[in-house]
């Protein structure tokens, strides 16, 4: 049997990529192209290619009334939908254990609110966690236990999250800019597999990175350094049988080249490239996941292990 896969992808808002950046965050909350361009092109290649994904949505963007019908219609496709934090504040565990389940909280609230207004069931309703910036610690993990999800997706397993954050830095010109991201380098010795966390009672999924060298490959990357460095990464979890865990930013799917994202040309490159080609990218990445996984969500992979979910 081919192993399991997990496409995801984060509804990171506009607002939330250039307030990470330490731009304004002008009306984007009102008027935001993930949710106007990018939801619908990953729905549509969803389709197409017949796989099952779960989107992660940020509480704040759950509460616009021109987001509601997109979020239906992920739902409405038999995509799975995951709680991002209300505010995609990239320093969660910054805050106090009250703050964090607070947060959490909020934005599963807003979610649940927004199906339920739609007529959709709890069993649309979140059982996955992913916090900003994969910025997590027990304290985040067992708040999304005590708030009844079932797993956690905020474990990003690289030795190279200095690098990453390095390179953040020269984009947005900030060195101390108070964001946490990219975890830490201990992170590198955690497990690649959904394992169970025994200490907060819930799975953690961790997204994906290469294998042996621990190297960031989701879409941003991949896609900067081409197929061949994806399909080898991918090819180390189908050696090993380990179960994939694949990451897509709701702004990949979206015509950035008329978008300020950035405050300056560094770091621009990937949005700047034509949706076509990345859309055309996407598409080789799900194939090659289609024909040599199982894809499924992750809430149902669970259902082995925890019954109905």
């Amino acid at each position: 049997m081919n192993p399991a896969a997990f496409i995801q992808i984060d509804l990171d808002g506009i607002w939330a990529v250039r307030k990470c950046y330490g731009l304004p965050e002008d009306d984007y909350i009102e008027r935001d192209p993930v949710y106007e361009e990018g939801v619908l092109r990953f729905l549509e290649l969803f389709r197409r290619k017949g796989v099952p994904a779960s989107f992660f949505v940020v509480g704040r963007d759950a509460q616009v009334a021109a987001k509601a019908p997109v979020i239906g219609q992920i739902a409405k496709a038999g995509h799975e939908i995951g709680n991002h934090s209300f505010d995609h504040t990239l320093g969660l565990t910054r805050l106090s254990e009250l703050e964090i389940r607070d947060n959490i909280s909020k934005a599963q609230s807003a979610i649940t609110s927004l199906l339920e207004k739609g007529g959709w069931g709890k069993e649309h309703y979140p059982v996955g966690f992913r916090s900003p910036g994969y910025d997590a610690d027990a304290r985040v993990l067992h708040a999304a236990a005590e708030l009844g999800f079932l797993y956690d997706s905020s474990i990003f397993p690289t030795w190279w999250g200095g690098a990453m954050r390095l390179m953040d830095a020269y984009i947005s010109g900030r060195i101390f800019s108070g964001k946490r991201q990219y975890g830490t380098f201990a992170g590198g010795l955690k497990l690649l597999a959904p394992h169970r966390v025994k200490a907060a009672d819930l799975w953690e999924f961790p997204v994906s990175v290469s294998p042996i060298l621990r190297l960031p490959f989701h879409f941003g990357v991949a896609f900067l350094r081409g197929f061949d460095y994806f399909r080898r990464c991918a090819d180390g979890y189908l050696r090993r049988g380990i179960p994939l865990l694949y990451l897509f930013h709701g702004v990949d799917f979206v015509d950035a080249r008329h978008l300020m994202l950035v405050p300056s040309r560094r770091g621009a490159s990937f949005f700047n490239q034509p949706i076509e080609n990345k859309l055309a990218f996407a598409e080789r990445i799900i194939d090659y996941i289609a024909g040599n996984f199982d894809v499924q969500r992750a809430r149902d992979y669970l259902r082995r292990f925890n019954g109905s979910i």
